[in-house]
């Protein structure tokens, strides 16, 4: 269901643009609530693959690339003291956006997007994140998984403050696409009168190997 902006939340001072400790920590934020809601909304099984052409990464990177590599394919990156590469300027879908380029063993594993678009109309991150999903949907199809969740339905049957229900964190979307080589989550939660609007390019194979030295590293304690 689409909801419009058809009632403004009072306006609010415009946010200054994160720094990049602040963007490290709320894509470290994001990760995490990303796993929290998967996990209520019961999706521990693999989602069936979707028939589509192949995503080997995204924009102008593939994955497997060096930072060089990547470095060369994007201008003006730093590296956040982990060894993945940030950069706080980036325009996806006509909006400003922050994105870090994660990397395993030295190749490219994952790319977060955080839009950093900012309105004084909260039902506008809404609007957004609909237009994103609309664009996702004409380029990938329609998504394995699409959800809406609610923690608190105050505003619930009410679609004018819909923008509000958001920044207070009473309601999250959520939808995923898988195909042989990548997941996509696109995601957008909020709360303390924020809203997070995110995109995940993920490779499937590279995460894995991921997760699996971590299991080892693990054991090894054992």
């Amino acid at each position: 269901m689409l909801f419009r902006s058809c009632m403004a939340t009072p306006a609010k001072a415009q946010e200054a643009r994160p720094t990049r400790a602040e963007l490290k920590t709320k894509v470290e934020v994001l990760e995490k609530e990303n796993a929290e809601l998967k996990a209520r909304l019961g999706l521990k099984e693999e989602p069936p693959v979707i028939k589509t052409a192949a995503i080997e990464g995204w924009g102008k990177v593939t994955w497997g690339m060096s930072p060089e590599q990547v470095k060369k394919a994007y201008k003006g990156l730093q590296t956040d003291g982990e060894g993945n590469l940030l950069t706080e300027k980036l325009k996806v879908t006509g909006a400003d956006a922050a994105a870090r380029f994660d990397f395993v063993d030295g190749k490219l594993a994952q790319v977060i997007i955080l839009f950093t678009q900012t309105h004084t109309n909260n039902n506008k991150y809404v609007d957004d994140f609909e237009s994103t999903s609309e664009l996702m949907k004409g380029k990938y199809g329609a998504p394995q998984i699409e959800r809406q969740a609610w923690s608190k339905d105050l505003f619930k049957d009410d679609p004018g403050h819909i923008g509000t229900a958001l920044v207070s964190g009473h309601v999250q979307w959520f939808a995923l696409w898988s195909t042989s080589q990548t997941e996509i989550t696109h995601g957008l939660n909020g709360g303390n009168f924020k809203a997070r609007h995110l995109l995940i390019y993920k490779s499937i194979a590279l995460n894995e190997a991921r997760q699996e030295a971590a299991d080892k590293e693990k054991m090894n304690d054992l």
